[in-house]
Order: C-alpha cells, then sequence, then structure tokens
C-alpha cells in the first residue's frame, strides 16, 4: 500500500530529527528508541509552534483591544461646556458660572457672557429706530394727516443707527408719488418729501396701518435699509434702484 502524504512527512520529520539514523542498520535494529525520538520531535515541533502562534497573533489581539479600550469619562462642568460654549444665550452662561464655580471652564464662561452680553446692547442700539418707528405706526390711525404727524414727531427725535451697525437704517415718509410692481416679487414704492426716495416692499418687510402702498393718494412712512432693485422688464431689460423698506405702513 502506498504512503499517504502525512505518512511520509513524518518519516522526513523523524529522519531530520535522528540524523537519518532510522535508515541506517543501527536504527533498523533499535526501532523503539528511533520512534520515540521522532515522538519527542514531532511534541517538541508543536510546542514551538504553538509558543509561535501567541507570540505573533497574542500580542496584537492584546493591542487591538487596547485601543478600543473605554474612553475616560467627561466631568459634568466639562460635558455642560462643550454643549453651550458656541451659543449666544447669556442665561445658560449665567447657570454655568452659578453650578460650577470651580470648573476649569470658568474664566471662558466668564468671558463669553461678557461678549454676548455687548453684542446684544449693539444689536438694541442699532435697532432703535425700527423699534421706534413700529411703536408710532402700531399706535397710529391710518389717515393722511395722523401718518404724517407721526413722521413730523419721529424727525424730530433726530434717531440715528450707530456706525458700528451692520447696515445703515434711515427713515422715510411722504406722500406716494409712484407704485410699480416688480417681476421679482418686489413692490417699487416712490415717496416724495419731507423723507423722500424710492423704495422696495419685499416679502420680508414688515407691513403695518393699511399695508404696501398701491396709489399716489396714500401716504407711506417707514425704516430703509440696504439697497435693493426692481426689475421692471426682461425684454428689454429695465431695472430700478432703491432701498429695502424694513418697516413700512400706509394711509388710506
Amino acid at each position: 500500500m502506498r504512503a499517504t502524504i502525512f505518512e511520509w512527512l513524518f518519516l522526513a520529520l523523524i529522519y531530520v530529527s535522528t540524523g537519518g539514523t532510522v535508515f541506517t542498520d543501527w536504527g533498523k535494529r533499535h526501532k523503539p528508541l528511533v520512534a520515540l525520538a521522532g515522538l519527542v520531535a514531532l511534541i517538541t515541533t508543536a510546542y514551538f509552534l504553538r509558543d509561535r502562534y501567541f507570540e505573533w497573533f497574542g500580542g496584537k489581539l492584546s493591542s487591538s483591544s487596547s485601543v478600543t479600550a473605554d474612553p475616560p469619562s467627561l466631568s459634568a462642568d466639562h460635558i455642560y461646556w462643550l454643549t453651550i460654549k458656541d451659543a449666544a444665550v447669556p442665561e445658560l452662561f449665567e447657570e454655568f458660572i452659578r453650578n460650577f464655580p470651580s470648573s476649569s471652564h470658568l474664566l471662558e464662561a466668564r468671558e463669553r457672557l461678557v461678549l454676548i452680553t455687548k453684542q446684544r446692547a449693539a444689536l438694541a442700539s442699532c435697532a432703535i429706530l425700527e423699534t421706534s418707528v413700529v411703536r408710532s405706526l402700531e399706535t397710529t390711525i391710518p389717515t393722511n394727516d395722523a401718518v404724517s404727524l407721526a413722521l413730523t414727531q419721529l424727525r424730530n427725535q433726530r434717531i440715528e443707527t450707530p456706525d458700528n451697525c451692520p447696515s445703515k437704517r434711515t427713515l422715510f415718509g411722504g406722500p406716494v408719488l409712484r407704485v410699480q410692481e416688480c417681476r421679482n416679487d418686489a413692490t417699487f414704492v416712490h415717496v416724495g418729501g419731507p423723507n423722500a426716495g424710492y423704495f422696495l416692499v419685499t416679502p420680508s418687510t414688515k407691513v403695518y396701518l393699511l399695508g404696501v402702498p398701491r396709489r399716489i393718494s396714500q401716504w407711506a412712512i417707514g425704516v430703509a435699509g440696504d439697497n435693493y432693485y426692481c426689475l421692471v422688464s426682461i425684454e428689454p431689460i429695465v431695472v430700478w434702484q432703491g432701498y429695502e423698506a424694513i418697516v413700512i405702513g400706509s394711509t388710506k
């Protein structure tokens, strides 16, 4: 019967481990000793391979397990700070300072609170003209005489927008001289004196009294912002310039 591949491998292992004695006359006369030597070599080889396996692969497994280890837990003040550090609500930072007086982020929280408070004060000063006009429109009846009187009172207050505001705000008001619907979802309104100009009512304009002016017999009063445009015609292209109306009110 032919020897299998495993038998050949076994014989080769015995030959190497015994120096070939198994194939000599002495080896033939002492077969039990040769077999014992081969068995010892086989066991030794098995232990060698086992040690190398744990040395090569066992270390990799332990190193990979260290990568997936749980991160250190975060303190309550650090978690709270990560949640609010970019917020623009001063009350959140006031609460943080009150609840975590010994936090390592205490100085950052105080600086952020001062910055937000200053920003809010600046925004309030920038909106003072708009606030005054809205308050006047909410208490004025929609007649030409009443709006003219309200405009005079606002002019006398000489409310100016601070120079550090994002955009300039100006008071306008007077009789409506022209109204034109624009193709870009806006209404062009030409207002005469005393505070005259060209103004565009857009979807974001805050409207009071009787709303957007529609005819030249009305009066209009409001607050204007940045430059805007009215697309009157496409062919030929006709564009009128003006200022966006932030707030507007009109009469009967």
